[in-house]
Order: structure tokens, then C-alpha cells, then sequence
């Protein structure tokens, strides 16, 4: 039984149930979205062109052109065929700052897309309610757990 104020810590593949994406589909998103050679077809991709306006801005802040940003995104759409995990990813190219911003750049953008539509949120939609939908997951179900043990003991 938990007496003390406890953290819970849980590997990345937790958040699979509430709609973020697992290791492999992000690595896949980001090599698909830095495919720029798609730009003005049928294949184009929206997700590309979000990012490539934030690589825009990301050259201006690292006083680089356009052309390296690029370059370091083709780099990291290259390299995504091969990876095996997105961290193993930054670590081959931790020593290029751009491929590293660039790939970081992507989790952000692809995280923060899933958090949209994620049933846990950070208050409830309605006021009173848990902020998570379902009571099928076992982000839920450890809640409900640990609340069962705190009022079976009184605390």
C-alpha cells in the first residue's frame, strides 16, 4: 500500500492506448513528412508542409539557409528507412545540430497532433468529469486501483 506521495513511472509505450504514436509509426511519419521531393503533387502531404514552414523558421534562428535545413531533413527522411527508434536516430546524428533540431522539430509536431485527439486531456471536457474518456484503459484502471486503496484505508 502507497503511504507517501509516489511518482509512477511508465515506459513510452503506455501512451499507445491513448492515441499517441508507438516508436516505429513516429520514426515513419517523421521519414514521410521530410519527403519535400512530393511538393506540388497529388502525394503531397500536409503534415510536409507544416514542417517545412517550421524548418523555415528554424533556419532564420540558426542563421543557416533554407538549403541546409533541407539538406538536414533529407538527411533525417534517409536515415528514418534504416533507424530502428527515433532516439537511435538523434544519437547517429548528435553531433548535427540542424538534424537534431529537425527530428525534435517532428516529435513535437506529431506529439502535439496525437495530444489533440488523445482521450486523456489535461482537464476534463466537461466540468466534473475525469479527464480521461473510457473507462477501458489501464491508465483507468490503475486510478481506479490506487483511489480503491486510499479510501479502503482512510487516508
Amino acid at each position: 500500500m502507497i503511504r507517501s506521495k509516489t511518482t509512477l513511472v511508465v515506459g513510452a509505450g503506455a501512451s499507445s492506448e491513448m492515441q499517441f504514436p508507438g516508436n516505429e509509426e513516429l520514426l515513419a511519419r517523421i521519414g514521410q513528412s521530410f519527403d519535400f521531393s512530393r511538393f506540388g503533387t497529388d502525394l503531397q502531404m500536409k503534415d510536409s508542409v507544416l514542417l517545412a514552414q517550421y524548418l523555415q523558421k528554424m533556419a532564420t534562428r540558426f542563421n543557416k539557409g533554407e538549403k541546409d535545413v533541407y539538406a538536414a531533413a533529407e538527411r533525417v527522411r534517409i536515415a528514418s528507412k534504416l533507424a530502428r527508434s527515433v532516439d537511435s536516430l538523434l544519437d547517429q546524428h548528435d553531433t548535427d545540430q540542424l538534424i537534431s533540431a529537425a527530428v525534435k522539430l517532428a516529435i513535437v509536431h506529431f506529439i502535439c497532433q496525437a495530444e489533440a485527439k488523445s482521450t486523456l486531456r489535461a482537464e476534463p471536457r466537461i466540468a466534473g468529469d475525469l479527464p480521461i474518456q473510457g473507462t477501458d484503459t489501464w491508465l483507468y484502471q490503475l486510478g481506479q486501483s490506487v483511489t480503491s486503496q486510499r479510501l479502503a484505508d482512510g487516508s
